[in-house]
């Protein structure tokens, strides 16, 4: 660690309004290594820890301070004489591996201390700041193996980028231990990196992205207002006002091809639709059903009027988060940060409440492939993130999604994201996964161990929601539970 504090600089790097959007959100993974060899070398401790600040080094960010500037916008401010270091701390865990593997890595039997930081990022308890990276190693019992969790605040990395940081540092580890040279690596933190790139052609957004965005509610205005620290604690009483439950699904390759087919013969000839597709229609419908669900068992007049109230449209909302960075020609700049487009598809409550057929379901998967593929041009993209850029966006416009609709369903396909390409020295991972809790109506689809081909499929929900979906014949009939 000396050596990332004597070398880091002082620096103030300017975050976008989408970064300012996503910073009430923490990034987590949690990754298991197997000790197969039994050596006593394994994931050397030191290594790893003199390994992550070399890393560190080459992603400054994560020892700064979140500040919000006057005109409402959040600035990561790195100071060289007061840094706010990223928490990382190794644990000895009486756990064993074997009992990790048997429990096919359910929660439950995760060392208590290895959880990822909370779904919001809280400010520090002991210094009341808002820690950028939350960073726990566990070494499992008679040296087993060891389970290391990562959180990363949303504002400064996302997934692809949380995903860059971890292999890096495990090339670090090979490299120090070998006492190779690893050669430089070259990250762009440059929010103007977008901007670059976008078209000068701009085309007009489609309703559901305005409807989900240009609406603004008093709770997100009201929360927008405050300072980062404050938001952060008031966005987690909300949220912890729904108890959410979340399971481990895994759906066949088969059975997902064989569902495919079946949506194809009730599209029109020579319709395209991608497991993807399938997979977020299927999320989507089964999150719509178990709300429609709970709805008609719950009773009495004053909390239908109330629920209604507060959450304006009775809609169901659709966000799939895109990665743009191939769209905008950032793939070889090593950029950081959030070239996300939400690709944003509405239906109304009647249509979340009618029966799962494939028809429903090729319907469904048409409106997401639409939405996050097929209206992806140099156009709409410059729109999309002129509008989110506007003076008018701010974190209230995240809030607002949440609050304005009845239901919101998030899906986010990191099935080919390098969850298994991190290997400090013993090989890469033997499981990757997110918390159960990751946030209300969060859908996380993961690959499977290679070589297996079949989805994991990590479902948040309420715990009524998630009662119902357990209970959903269509549903369980393609996906069998993990944990």
């Amino acid at each position: 660690m000396e050596a990332f504090v004597n070398n880091i600089e002082s620096k103030i790097y300017p975050l976008s309004r989408i970064d300012t959007m996503l910073s009430v959100r923490y990034t987590r993974f949690v990754f298991f290594y197997r000790n197969s060899s039994s050596s006593n070398s394994f994931m050397s401790a030191a290594n790893l820890e003199e390994a992550f600040y070399r890393t560190a080094l080459l992603f400054p960010m994560i020892a700064g301070y979140l500040q919000q500037n006057k005109v409402g916008n959040l600035e990561v401010v790195v100071d060289k004489t007061s840094l706010n270091l990223p928490r990382y701390c190794e644990l000895q865990s009486d756990t064993h591996y074997d009992d990790l593997a048997m429990s096919n890595y359910s929660p439950r039997a995760w060392p208590s201390d290895i959880t990822p930081a909370d779904r919001v990022p809280l400010p520090d308890k002991d210094t009341g700041v808002i820690k950028i990276a939350d960073i726990r190693v566990a070494r499992l019992k008679e040296n087993s193996g060891v389970v290391i969790s990562t959180s990363f605040n949303h504002a400064v990395i996302d997934g692809t980028g949380c995903l860059e940081f971890f292999n890096r540092w495990a090339n670090e580890t090979r490299a120090l231990a070998s006492g190779s040279d690893i050669g430089k690596a070259n990250y762009c933190f440059d929010r103007e990196a977008i901007k670059k790139n976008l078209s000068d052609e701009h085309m007009a957004l489609d309703g559901s992205t305005l409807a989900a965005y240009a609406d603004r509610s008093f709770l997100g205005d009201s929360l927008a207002s405050l300072s980062p620290r404050t938001r952060a604690k008031l966005w987690n009483d909300i949220e912890r006002q729904t108890p959410i439950r979340g399971h481990l699904f895994r759906i066949k390759r088969g059975k997902l091809d064989s569902l495919r087919a079946q949506v194809l013969e009730c599209m029109p000839p020579g319709a395209r639709i991608s497991s993807n597709d399938i997979l977020t229609a299927l999320a989507y419908a089964v999150h719509g059903l178990a709300e429609a669900d709970v709805s008609k068992s719950k009773k009495g007049w004053a909390g239908r009027h109330c629920e209604s109230n507060w959450k304006k449209r009775r809609e169901h909302y659709l966000c799939v988060p895109v990665d743009m960075r191939y769209r905008l020609g950032l793939m070889d700049t090593g950029y950081i940060g959030n070239p996300l487009l939400s690709a944003s598809t509405i239906n109304s409550l009647e249509y979340a409440d009618s029966p799962m057929t494939i028809q429903k379901l090729a319907d469904t998967a048409s409106q997401v492939r639409a939405a996050s593929i097929l209206m992806m041009t140099p156009p709409y993209i410059s729109a999309f993130f002129d509008m989110m850029e506007s003076a008018s966006s701010d974190t209230s416009s995240f809030i607002s999604v949440y609050s304005n609709f009845r239901l919101s369903t998030m899906v986010s396909n990191l099935s080919l994201s390098k969850l298994y390409a991190a290997d400090f020295g013993s090989g890469v991972q033997a499981f990757s996964t997110i918390p159960t809790d990751y946030g209300l109506g969060i859908v996380g689809i993961l690959p499977s161990p290679p070589p297996c081909k079949d989805f994991l499929v990590n479902f948040s929900a309420s715990a009524l929601q998630m009662d119902s979906i357990l209970r959903n014949d269509f549903w369980m009939d393609i996906a069998s539970l993990v944990y």
